[in-house]
């Protein structure tokens, strides 16, 4: 019997955008990419290895990917335009986003995936994220090890309060800040997994009172 969160997934089965490769704006421009003229390959690395590559050039209208896609025994090779697109920030500067170059779409996306040969945003691809799938208790337990990562705590156990000590050089009002988050996290991982505990002795009463009745 599996414990909470496992079993049946909620929600449509769509491919998932961890699943697929990631062009990601924010990446391009810490490396520099997005520069006017800058150029190279794009290396996409798994389990130590590359995976994949794509050529990259910054012209005047845009960012241009050049790539190979393979079709069984056919190799073709793929020139795909991304547009560009700025927009003030708030408090100074500029954001770089990608217009995604579905038909029809347009939108202003930070990211960009590869899926059945080209380059789109997730709603293009119909791209769900693996959150979407949580059941409840998955989502409360995964919020909660999130928050207690970003002290260095240890992961939540079911029904046992861990709280560490403060972090070297994080501020005492911000660790009191996290320090309630991850509390109230906690509790709400705790009640989503004494939920699960409740319905699951409901459903093997039930399943009991149903083999009694059936005995003759």
């Amino acid at each position: 019997m599996g414990g909470p969160g496992s079993g049946r997934h909620i929600g449509v089965r769509k491919r998932r955008v961890e699943s697929c490769l990631a062009l990601d704006v924010s990446e391009l421009r810490r490396m520099g990419a997005l520069a006017s003229g800058a150029a190279g390959t794009l290396t996409w690395d798994r389990d130590g290895g590359a995976v994949a590559s794509v050529g990259f050039r910054i012209d005047t209208t845009g960012l241009l990917l050049t790539y190979d896609v393979h079709d069984g025994e056919v190799t073709r090779a793929v020139e795909q335009r991304v547009e560009l697109s700025s927009v003030a920030a708030h408090f100074g500067g500029a954001r770089t986003y990608f217009v995604c170059p579905g038909a029809a779409c347009a939108r202003r996306v930070v990211a960009l995936y590869f899926c059945r040969g080209l380059f789109r945003c997730r709603h293009c691809h119909g791209l769900a994220y693996e959150s979407q799938r949580e059941d409840v208790t998955r989502r409360a337990r995964r919020r909660a090890d999130k928050l207690r990562a970003q002290l260095g705590w240890p992961h939540w156990r079911m029904l046992t309060s861990q709280l560490a000590g403060r972090p070297n050089g994080r501020w005492r009002t911000t660790f009191h800040r996290q320090m309630r988050s991850v509390i109230v996290a906690d509790a709400k991982a705790d009640a989503a997994y004494v939920e699960w505990c409740r319905r699951l002795a409901n459903r093997i009463g039930r399943r009991i009172v149903r083999t009694r009745t059936s005995q003759p």
